[in-house]
């Protein structure tokens, strides 16, 4: 996770995905147990929709005595969906192996993979994805990552009443490492908006949120051409309601440090973040609700230590 998906996997980062070969079977010299394989695509509980590409991935890493023994000799990484295989790749210790794979229906899939090597299995954590049946037609493409919640859409609210929405973000700015001396903590956005929804028509809220004004260390190129910006988006969970229709609902987004830190060259640039309302699935309904944005975040390099003379 998609509005563009130029900027995916996980979640705002820029993560090249590289597809290695087919060869035989892996032959390695890692000792039993001390292969890991984890999940990075999707890293966190995910939201997208049906018949919609998505790239799984998975990284595998050799820990023996704190290093990589196994060079890049490759191994066998299969990805499954509620425990049904749905592809395999071939890709070197330390590398991502990736799929593309298409949901083929609405509902709860648990992803997990699995890395098979000199007949040792080793699988990683479940990660659960829900195929959400929104209604593509009225233009209004719903991913994000962060939503813990049910798989299941509810009922379509029949009643017309105002919705207020008031969104707010956490911090005001947001701070990177730039020639200083110590690791700046991670730099995370927290979200929240307040609904008054009296007709209870809001089933989600999402947040894309999108980093303009990067200055690159180094040219990027995303799918053949250059960008400027990139964006991702989360799900928010609901975390509150009331019985007058009044709900809040929350997330944070991932560290935002790493990209920053390795993007950014000394100069400016900013969040922009948008929250937007959608609606269940009814008949006439309007599933965008309400769309509250563009709002900015500054963000900016710390400044260095002085220097004694």
């Amino acid at each position: 996770m998609k509005f563009n998906r130029r900027s995916i996997l996980p979640c705002f980062a820029i993560t090249v995905l590289l597809l290695s070969g087919c060869g035989g079977a892996p032959t390695l010299n890692s000792p039993s147990g001390s292969l890991t394989v984890e999940l990075v695509s999707p890293r966190t509980p995910t939201v997208v929709w049906p018949k919609f590409l998505y790239i799984l991935a998975a990284e595998v890493n050799d820990n023996a005595s704190g290093t990589t023994s196994t060079g890049n000799q490759p191994v066998h990484v299969v990805f499954y969906a509620n425990g049904q295989t749905v592809g395999s790749v071939d890709a070197p210790v330390g590398a991502q192996a990736t799929l593309k794979w298409t949901p083929p229906a609405a509902g709860q899939y648990t992803i997990q993979a699995e890395v098979q090597a000199n007949g040792t299995i080793v699988s990683s954590k479940l990660v659960q994805m829900c195929v959400l049946n929104i209604d593509m037609s009225q233009g209004t493409r719903l991913w994000g990552y962060g939503y813990n919640g049910s798989c299941a859409l509810p009922p379509a609210g029949a009643a017309q009443g105002t919705i207020k929405f008031t969104p707010s973000a956490e911090p005001s700015s947001l701070t990177y490492n730039y020639n200083c001396s110590s690791k700046i903590g991670p730099a995370v956005i927290k979200f929240q908006v307040k609904v008054n929804d009296p007709g209870n028509r809001v089933a989600f809220v999402n947040v894309k949120y999108v980093a303009q004004g990067y200055n690159f260390k180094t040219p990027t190129v995303v799918d053949g051409e250059s960008e400027t910006s990139f964006f991702d988006s989360i799900m928010l969970n609901q975390t509150s309601a009331a019985p007058d229709g009044t709900k809040t609902f929350s997330g944070t987004t991932e560290d935002l440090g790493p990209i920053s830190e390795a993007l950014l060259a000394g100069a400016n640039g900013e969040i922009q973040w948008s929250a937007r309302a959608i609606s269940s699935i009814g008949t006439g309904t309007k599933q965008l609700l309400v769309e509250d944005g563009p709002h900015a975040i500054p963000i900016g390099p710390c400044t260095p230590p002085a220097i004694a003379p």
